[in-house]
Formats: C-alpha cells, structure tokens, sequence
C-alpha cells in the first residue's frame, strides 16, 4: 500500500524512499547545510555549534535552535500520512541524525523502539 509516497511494507520499516542523488540540502538562507550522514556545517565547511540535549544533537544558528534530524525529516518527506508524525531514529542512537537512520512514524510505534533499562533487544 502507498500512501503519499510512503511504502507501508514493514521491511521498509516505514522509511519512505529518498532521492539517492540527493547529498546535502541547505537551511538558514545557505548558511547551514545538513549533509545525508547527519553532518550540520557551515558553507566553510566548519561544524555548526552544538550541545547534547536528552541525548540529541542540539544546533544553534544566529540564535535559533534546531534539531537536525527533525529538519531533515521535514525536507526530505514534506509530506506524510498525519498518523506518522514522529521522527524516529531506526537504531536508536540518538546522536546519529544520518538519513539511514531515521524514518517517520506513529507515537506507538516511536514508544515501542524506546531503550528502557534491563530490557532486550
């Protein structure tokens, strides 16, 4: 079943496909650009300040704090079914925003890959 260009077949993980020519995409104006392994750099190719915050990579451009993996959730699938509307990270290493790494999903869905102490898997 496809749904807003969306592949609803589990192998898929919910992940829609993504242009494979697609590297980078640009945010602020060009001043910021987020890369497809989750890089956030300047047009200098110099990294964009950051800080660790629960566990997710925090940037901050003039002042305006962004989240890279939900930025390039909202340029790489503007467009989504409603009921996913979480940014999940597939691995669940929250400092990994690499493309590969996320995919949309539903609230149950994102509570369910949650890491809690002493379970497995």
């Amino acid at each position: 079943m496809v749904r807003h260009g969306y592949d609803f077949d589990p192998s898929y993980m919910y992940q829609p496909k993504i242009d494979p020519e697609l590297d980078y995409f640009y945010l602020f104006e060009g001043n910021v650009c987020i890369w497809r392994n989750g890089a956030v750099r300047d047009p200098y190719d110099r990294w964009v300040w950051n800080t660790c915050e629960n566990g997710y990579n925090k940037y901050e451009y003039n002042g305006t704090a962004f989240w890279a993996y939900r930025e390039a959730a909202k340029k790489l699938w503007p467009v989504y079914p409603k009921e996913l509307s979480f940014v999940d990270h597939i691995d669940r290493v929250r400092t990994f925003d690499g493309w590969v790494n996320l995919r949309r999903c539903s609230p149950s869905l994102n509570s369910l890959n949650q890491y809690r102490e002493g379970t497995k898997g």
